[in-house]
C-alpha cells in the first residue's frame, strides 16, 4: 500500500522549474510549445518557439488541442473552445506542425506551459520580434476602427475588462475599482477617445464612473460590451492605442506586448491568483521595470 501510495505521489506531484529543467537536459528529451486557448495564448507559444530557435534549444510543438475543428462554443459556464487565429498573420496549422527542432515536430508531449522561459531576455526578444512577424492588419483595424467612429488619425486609449464570463477557470479577476482607480492614474494623458472593452455587460453604476472620469479632460467614451467582435480585430485595436489598461488576460497582455512604438501600457501587478503561482507572476513583472502604485 505505501509503495502505491508513494507512486500516486510521484505521479500527481508538479515538477519545480529545476526538476523540469534537469529533466530536459536528459538525452532524447526536449521542450514541448503547446499552442492551445484563445488569440493571446496562442501568441505566446509562437513567441517562445521562435525565442528557442533564437537561442538555439530543440523543441517540438503541440497542437492537439486543434485537432477538432470546433468554434467557440459558448455556455453559461463560460467557453468551450476557441478556434486557431494564428491563421491571420499567416501560420497555418500545417506550417507550425513543422516549426519544432527536436525529434518529434509534428506532436510534442503534452505538458506543463514553459513559464520558466518568460525572463526579461525573452521580452525583449518579444518585442523586437513579435511586432514584425505577427503585424496589425492595417487594413482590417482601420475598417474597425471606423465602424465604432474613430478617424484614421483619432487618437485613443483603451481599458480591457475581463469579467470572467468567457472562462471556466480564472485564479483572479482583476475588480472594477482595480481599473478604474488605474484609469483616474492616467486620465490626464488619455486624448479625444476612451474604448472601455469587455467581454460582458457592464454595471450601469460602473459605466457612470467611467463617463465622470473621462469628463476631466473631456474625452470621448466608446463601450464595447459582449463577445461579438472579432477577436483579432480587438487585438489589433488595443495594439494601436496610445495607451491600453490591460487585464490579467494573455488577450490584452500580448496586445501590450506587442503595441506600437511609444505605446504606454499597463498591466496588473498580480496577474494569476493562486499564491502557488507566484513564480509565473514574476516572469510576467519581468516584462516591464515599473508598476502602477496605488
Amino acid at each position: 500500500m505505501r509503495k502505491l501510495q508513494n507512486l500516486i505521489y510521484k505521479l500527481s506531484k508538479k515538477p519545480t522549474r529545476a526538476e523540469k529543467l534537469q529533466d530536459l537536459q536528459m538525452p532524447g528529451k526536449c521542450r514541448s510549445v503547446v499552442f492551445e486557448g484563445g488569440l493571446g495564448s496562442q501568441i505566446l507559444p509562437f513567441l517562445e518557439a521562435n525565442w528557442l530557435k533564437h537561442i538555439g534549444e530543440p523543441f517540438s510543438v503541440n497542437l492537439s488541442y486543434f485537432d477538432v475543428n470546433k468554434k467557440i462554443s459558448m455556455n453559461k459556464g463560460g467557453a468551450d473552445h476557441w478556434s486557431f487565429r494564428l491563421d491571420r498573420y499567416g501560420y497555418p496549422i500545417p506550417s507550425l506542425e513543422k516549426f519544432g527542432t527536436g525529434d518529434n515536430l509534428q506532436q510534442g508531449v503534452r505538458g506543463e506551459r514553459n513559464f520558466d522561459l518568460w525572463t526579461s531576455d525573452f521580452w525583449e526578444f518579444s518585442r523586437k520580434y513579435g511586432p514584425e512577424h505577427l503585424p496589425v492588419d492595417q487594413v482590417a483595424c482601420l475598417a474597425f476602427k471606423v465602424s465604432l467612429g474613430l478617424s484614421p488619425k483619432s487618437r485613443y486609449s483603451v481599458v480591457h475588462v475581463r469579467r470572467g464570463d468567457y472562462l471556466r477557470v480564472a485564479s483572479r479577476i482583476v475588480s472594477d475599482q482595480e481599473w478604474l482607480r488605474a484609469l483616474r492614474a492616467i486620465i490626464s494623458q488619455v486624448e479625444e477617445f476612451l474604448v472601455i472593452s469587455s467581454d460582458s455587460k457592464l454595471p450601469i453604476e460602473t459605466k457612470r464612473q467611467v463617463t465622470e472620469i473621462a469628463a476631466v479632460s473631456r474625452v470621448q467614451v466608446i463601450f464595447l460590451e459582449g463577445g461579438n467582435f472579432d477577436e483579432c480585430d480587438l487585438h489589433d485595436l488595443m495594439r494601436e492605442a496610445d495607451i491600453l489598461i490591460a487585464s490579467n488576460s494573455t488577450f490584452s497582455f500580448t496586445a501590450a506586448l506587442l503595441g506600437k512604438q511609444g505605446m504606454q501600457s499597463l498591466v496588473p501587478n498580480v496577474f494569476y491568483g493562486d499564491a502557488k503561482l507566484e513564480e509565473i507572476n514574476a516572469g510576467v513583472r519581468s516584462a516591464g521595470t515599473f508598476f502602477l502604485l496605488n
